[in-house]
């Protein structure tokens, strides 16, 4: 596997009402394989999927990398404002993933919003099978806000071949279990072509849903892409974007579940809640209708203190239909709830999905919320001791780490060790810290505190941290980022 790669819609427009796009990364490849030297390769096309613009440079040295898609433009004559850039990133040796880690960064005046990467065409050079080949993106998990005034959306990109014309089809779920189908008239691809789909444009949901949440689940076909889309809410010109999850409820994807054992003190997904409790962030959680057609799920909802200790207990036993079907839950953010952590274990009396798609939103005041769909890691799938994450330029943002410790299957709690290095774009050699989270506890880290000279070793522009842990560890790691009075962007580390 020779080849890594994302794509990412773009926009460029100028003025305060603009938007410009970044794409950030670390050079992780030397930290965690020694890889000295790669290629990157940038590729920039129109809306229609034409070609205007190819970039090659070698990616070299330490350090966090940048990519200001306004100067790309600036290379090419009659750069359209909108379209899609491809980055690749060639090597003489193995990758390792097919995947790269990166990070899209959408910046308007007063607000910003990101997510990793996720679509990507389809290679031999990647290791793919399904390279050119038709692929059915059947994606959701995001929430539609009972706030009319936010619009979901979705970016969209086709792969090398054309697809031909057929509807899109959409299910529409609210918050009491009541389901809407719709389909679109036939919508074709050209290769390579980039759409922002409006969920209005594409169904009538408001009336439906009458003043509930609800979420939805889309069905469209592709070719010679990874078939995971790029969803977003929009409110008056400000974004909050996240990864779709595939939300297919039959089919393989429903099949991929994990046997749970007759140990009733073994818990095989377990999820710790973050949030930034000192500045009184409102923090909810969302639990999206795409688990297995099943009867029998129930999540363990617990509030644990400092020493391990249920405060508070209930039990959730989720429905396919009513309003147990997409519960929300969320964290208590008074004096009592401060020191304490919400704490959520998935059960099932024989299977459960591997994965049980989950909803994590942010919000200060009414600004428009900051979430990602995170979840559950199995028992079973062992533990990473290495994430990083980016921040951004201070003080235009202010960046936090939320982190939550945990343990899942019969493993005892413990504290963890971290040995943190903060890397910045010039290439310098990184800032050295080390952190401490005891065996129940939960932080929310501003930058400065996790890092106290990371403003001056910044210089105002923006970096990543990278993060080592000297034991096994499952803590859940979000980090966040504030632009203006309230908006946040939002994402689980590397």
């Amino acid at each position: 596997m020779t080849r890594a790669s994302a794509v990412f819609y773009f926009r460029s427009t100028p003025g305060k009402e603009g938007v410009r796009t970044q794409v950030h990364f670390l050079n992780y490849w030397r930290e965690k394989s020694g890889l000295v030297s790669l290629t990157q390769r940038l590729t920039l096309r129109t809306l229609e999927g034409e070609t205007f613009l190819v970039n090659q440079s070698l990616i070299e040295g330490r350090g966090g990398h940048v990519l200001e898609v306004d100067e790309l433009l600036a290379q090419s004559a009659d750069s359209p404002t909108e379209g899609s850039i491809e980055i690749e990133f060639l090597s003489e040796t193995s990758l390792g993933m097919a995947y790269p880690a990166l990070v899209v960064r959408y910046v308007g005046h007063d607000w910003h919003t990101l997510a990793h990467s996720c679509q990507r065409f389809y290679s031999e050079s990647s290791a793919d099978d399904h390279v050119g080949e038709l692929q059915l993106a059947e994606e959701g998990n995001i929430t539609i806000q009972e706030d009319a005034g936010i619009e979901p959306f979705l970016f969209v990109h086709n792969g090398p071949s054309a697809v031909e014309a057929r509807p899109i089809e959409i299910d529409i779920i609210a918050e009491d279990g009541r389901r809407f189908s719709s389909m679109t008239d036939p919508i074709d691809w050209r290769p390579f072509q980039t759409r922002q789909l409006l969920l209005r444009d594409l169904v009538e949901y408001r009336e439906f849903l009458a003043g509930q949440r609800g979420t939805f689940s889309i069905r469209l076909v592709l070719a010679g892409v990874f078939p995971r889309l790029i969803g977003g809410q929009e409110r008056s010109g400000t974004w909050s974007i996240d990864h779709t999850n595939f939300s297919a409820i039959a089919g393989a994807a429903a099949q991929d579940v994990i046997q749970v054992s007759p140990d009733p003190d073994h818990r095989e997904l377990v999820f710790n809640v973050p949030n930034n409790l000192d500045e009184d962030w409102h923090c909810f959680v969302d639990i999206y209708p795409t688990y297995p057609e099943d009867d029998g799920y129930t999540i363990e909802v617990r509030t644990i203190d400092k020493l391990g200790k249920t405060v508070v207990a209930r039990d959730i036993a989720l429905a396919r239909f009513g309003d147990q079907s997409f519960p929300r839950i969320t964290v208590d953010n008074t004096a009592s709830g401060r020191e304490t952590t919400l704490s959520l274990t998935y059960r099932h009396q024989s299977s459960l999905p591997r994965r049980f798609h989950t909803g994590i939103h942010y919000q200060i005041g009414e600004g428009l919320p900051g979430f990602l769909t995170d979840g559950p890691m199995p028992a079973s799938s062992g533990s990473s001791r290495t994430h990083w994450f980016p921040v951004f330029e201070q003080p235009d943002s202010r960046n936090f780490l939320l982190v939550s410790n945990l343990s899942s299957g019969n493993e005892q709690q413990y504290a963890v060790t971290y040995d943190c290095l903060l890397f910045n774009i010039f290439g310098d050699d990184p800032l050295e810290e080390v952190f401490r989270l005891e065996a129940f506890e939960q932080k929310c880290l501003p930058l400065n505190d996790l890092i106290p000279d990371a403003n001056g070793f910044l210089r105002d522009g923006p970096g990543w941290v990278y993060m080592v842990a000297r034991e096994p560890q499952r803590a859940v790691l979000h980090y966040a980022s504030v632009r203006g009075q309230d908006s946040i962007a939002v994402c689980h580390a590397f």
